[in-house]
């Protein structure tokens, strides 16, 4: 396969993951922001294969319970997760939909954007590497 080719290709991968891990961590159009509290983390494990060798994986999603302006209690689970668990009873900021509380998502704090930065450079990396190798 021609280099430039999986260059290109990863380089939009790249981009296209940290502008989706953006646009998830950002508040709801119409939403209203809260602060709610790390109350567990949901641990999840999985194999990683390559070639002959396998390789274990555990990552954390914080579970974090915030009280709506009716003062009814929800927990939001996101689906990203990470390789270090926060803190039990340290808080997150998170954006809820008052008609529909149900439906919130946390915003970015200092951790995520560690991946939307490193996607982003990866990805306009290779795609300028794609353009000057070709």
């Amino acid at each position: 396969m021609n280099a430039s080719l999986v260059l290109f290709f990863i380089g939009i991968l790249g981009t296209v993951a940290s502008m989706t891990i953006l646009a998830t961590s950002r508040p709801l159009r119409g939403g209203v922001i809260t602060t709610g509290t790390v109350i567990r983390n949901e641990r999840e494990s999985s194999t990683i294969e390559s070639g002959p060798s396998r390789r274990r994986m555990t990552t954390y999603a914080p579970v974090v319970q915030f009280t709506d302006q009716a003062g009814v209690p929800h927990e939001l689970t996101p689906s990203l997760s990470g390789g270090k668990p926060p803190a039990v009873g340290s808080t997150r900021q998170v954006s809820y939909l008052p008609s529909d509380p149900g439906r919130a998502r946390l915003l970015a704090d200092s951790t995520t954007w560690v991946p939307i930065v490193l996607f982003l450079v990866v990805g306009l990396g290779c795609l300028i590497a794609a353009v000057a190798v070709r």
